[in-house]
């Protein structure tokens, strides 16, 4: 018999992919953080990009030089997110 045994809930870590255009052409270098934290990933050549999450309201902020910053708020249910960035400016 356990005594005293308190139930915590369990982030379960998953990794949320996308890829992250401008006008229909894929972006390289456009960071992803994790926002309240210290951990963040970038986009590839394609502009696809991977980043694990435990949080499951965890929000992604994704920015790149001449370009507006975008938040995404994310879901627990979806696991893609394809982002497109505005130029600043426009």
């Amino acid at each position: 018999m356990l005594a005293n045994t308190q139930i915590h809930p369990q982030h379960t870590r998953r990794t949320i992919t996308g890829v992250v255009t401008c006008e229909g052409v894929r972006l390289e270098g456009v960071q992803i953080l994790i926002k309240g934290s210290d951990y963040y990933s970038g986009t590839q050549q394609d502009g696809v990009y991977y980043i694990p999450v435990t949080a499951p309201d965890a929000v992604l902020v994704f920015s790149l030089d001449g370009y507006q910053q975008q938040e995404v708020s994310l879901s627990e249910n979806e696991n893609e997110y394809n982002v497109a960035l505005k130029k600043k400016g426009l």
